[in-house]
């Protein structure tokens, strides 16, 4: 299975993001992205209404049954923070999808 990451927005409007084999993720992380797939976004976050904020796009593309998930800046589970560090540590500018 894929994983797709996209993050957008800010001040400057930046679009960055890259695309990694679920299969090469650290064991932890690979444990958390197989957790999302089956129950979906943890429970947490702040609040989503922040001006300026970045917003990250996640998709797990596997052929039977895609899933994709929206999280703002403030509003992310503090579970997920790892991921998304990891994730935004190998992005690269790109167009948006």
């Amino acid at each position: 299975m894929k994983l797709r990451f996209q993050q957008s927005g800010g001040f400057a409007g930046l679009v960055r993001g890259c695309e990694i084999k679920t299969a090469d993720l650290p064991p932890a992380l690979g444990l958390l992205v197989a957790e999302l797939q089956k129950s979906g976004l943890p429970k947490g976050g702040g609040s989503s209404a922040m001006r300026d904020g970045m917003m990250c796009e996640l998709w797990l593309e596997e052929p039977k049954h895609p899933v994709k998930f929206t999280l703002q800046d403030g509003a992310v589970p503090e579970k997920l923070e790892p991921l998304l560090e990891f994730l935004r540590s190998r992005s690269k500018p790109q167009a948006p999808v």
